[in-house]
Parts: C-alpha cells; sequence; structure tokens
C-alpha cells in the first residue's frame, strides 16, 4: 500500500531544511512495513516522503516483508513432519518420524535393540520420476519398482493421491494393490523364494505373508476428514480366519483386531486439530502419539 508522505512542506527560511514531517529531520523515508495478513502475505513498505527544501531529500522507504501464511489445521490438511512416538510397560520407548506430502511419503522408525539403535525407512516420492526404496540399519537401501494406474479419489485431509491400481517389485517378489470404489485389496504374489525387502522388516510391526491375499472392505460410509476412508471396514486375509474391524469416523480411525501379533485387539488414533494425535492399543499396552512440527 501507499504510505502518508513522511516529509514536511519544507518551507523553512532559505539555507535551511525545512523541518521534517512526522519524525526526524530531513523528512526521512517512512518506515518499512511487516507483512500483511498471513493468508496473502504484505505488501512493500510505505513511500518516503518528499524532502525538505533543504539539503536533505527524504529517502524512499524499503520494502515490506511478506507474511507468510500458517499451515492449514490439521483437520482439513495433514501436509509436514511429523515426529512418533510409542511407549508400552514392557519394552523401551521406539520414536520415529513421518513426512508426508503431495508428493512424498517417507517414514523412519527407531527401534532399539542389543546392538543399539536400529531404523528402517521407507520413502516414496513422485517429485520427477516415481520411487521407491526401504532401507534398514547400516544396509544399502533397496530400489522397489512402482507402477501405478490412477483412480480419482477423495482422500480429504490426506495429501498424497492413493486411488488406483499399483503394483510393487522388487527382489523377485510382487505385491498388486488396488485403492478405490468400495472395496481395497493388497495381494502378494510369490514370484521365487525370497522376500521383497530381505530380512530387515521392524520389529512388531504386522508383515504381509507371501501369496496371500488380503481384502478391505467397506460396510457402510461415515463422514470422516479423510474422504473416501470414511466408514466401516472389514479386513480379512484368504488363508486363516485373522481379520480386523475399522471404522473410520469424523477425526478418528479404531481397529479392532485378531492378528496374533502386538495390534491383536483395539487400536484407537484420533487427530487433533492442534496437529496432536494420540492413541492406544489396548490389549498389548501400546501409548501412541505423533505431533506435527
Amino acid at each position: 500500500m501507499l504510505g502518508c508522505p513522511g516529509g514536511g512542506d519544507g518551507l523553512g527560511p532559505a539555507g535551511t531544511g525545512g523541518t521534517g514531517g512526522m519524525a526526524g529531520s530531513g523528512g526521512g523515508g517512512g518506515s518499512a512495513r511487516s507483512g500483511g495478513s498471513p493468508d496473502t502475505g504484505g505488501a512493500g513498505g510505505m513511500v518516503g516522503g518528499s524532502g525538505g527544501g533543504g539539503n536533505a531529500a527524504g529517502g524512499s522507504g524499503s520494502a515490506g516483508t511478506g507474511g507468510a501464511g500458517p499451515a492449514r489445521g490439521c483437520d482439513t490438511d495433514l501436509t509436514g513432519t511429523w515426529d512418533l512416538i510409542s511407549t508400552s510397560a514392557y519394552e523401551a520407548p521406539g520414536s520415529g518420524t513421518l513426512v508426508i506430502g503431495a508428493d512424498t511419503l517417507t517414514v523412519t522408525i527407531n527401534h532399539r535393540s542389543t546392538s543399539g539403535l536400529d531404523f528402517y525407512r521407507l520413502a516414496y516420492s513422485t517429485q520427477g520420476s516415481r520411487t521407491l526404496s526401504w532401507q534398514g540399519t547400516s544396509e544399502p537401501a533397496i530400489s522397489i519398482d512402482v507402477q501405478n494406474t490412477p483412480v480419482a479419489l477423495d482422500e480429504g485431509s490426506i495429501p498424497l493421491a492413493l486411488g488406483g491400481s499399483w503394483v510393487f517389485s522388487a527382489n523377485m517378489v510382487r505385491f498388486s494393490v488396488s485403492v478405490g470404489a468400495v472395496a481395497s485389496s493388497l495381494i502378494v504374489d510369490r514370484l521365487s523364494t525370497g522376500t521383497m525387502v530381505g530380512g530387515t522388516w521392524p520389529p512388531r510391526l504386522p508383515r504381509p505373508r507371501l501369496a496371500e491375499t488380503y481384502s478391505v472392505s467397506r460396510l457402510s460410509p461415515l463422514a470422516s476428514q479423510f474422504g473416501f476412508f470414511g466408514g466401516q471396514w472389514q479386513a480379512v486375509n484368504d488363508k486363516d480366519d485373522k481379520n480386523c474391524s475399522i471404522t473410520v469416523e469424523n477425526n478418528s480411525v479404531q481397529f479392532d483386531c485378531q492378528t496374533g501379533n502386538a495390534f491383536n485387539g483395539i487400536t484407537h488414533l484420533t487427530v487433533g486439530s492442534d496437529c496432536v494425535v494420540s492413541g492406544s492399543t489396548i490389549n498389548s499396552g501400546y501409548e501412541l502419539s505423533a505431533r506435527r512440527r
């Protein structure tokens, strides 16, 4: 915006400068404004006033700095870097980070073992070419080939596009995943011996088994900040009777699973508008939390 002139009329006696306007001699330039409203960023600084009739001319004001818009609330956009923490009465606390955006997803899980602090990292990016890699402690990253036939999907506050048919392959193993309509499926095909990511896999984290099909079907829709994923879901495995009932409603997700692993029982997560996630796994005694930086 244009400010008021900084200097006065400068009509003093001959040979002397006019009295500066507002403040300061010689009609100094207007002070720079800070940025404007957080959403739009501020305009430049005020224009300096005209100088007096004496020796000094008023200088122009320096440009203001535009204000940076704030991050959107987590009820509408989960984009950002999240610190993850898990605690249990039976083992040392765990930690990790989650970085998520429209073109990236990186999950790092830290686990303390007898040899020190181990980490496991899954990194996905669509910047340029589509890439996916998996890396465990002191091991080189494993590149996983990714193919996707996209389908438009309302992911709600999840910034990453998830819809469509996906195929992930590495180390002679292929995962086929379909996300969309009212059902999703995960099919793990065994092409040869071996596993996609070798022997590195986070302890306590459920691992898909080869030559099995995992189907997740939506029984009824529910309003949710996660868009399409809102609803009552049923997840089953075609090889045994292990299953999960999943409820995604408003800002919360609940899993009620009969799986025989660390996530057996009820796990509840709630995403606060203040970007703090809290949760727990009742049967196994885990407390889970996350906070966006």
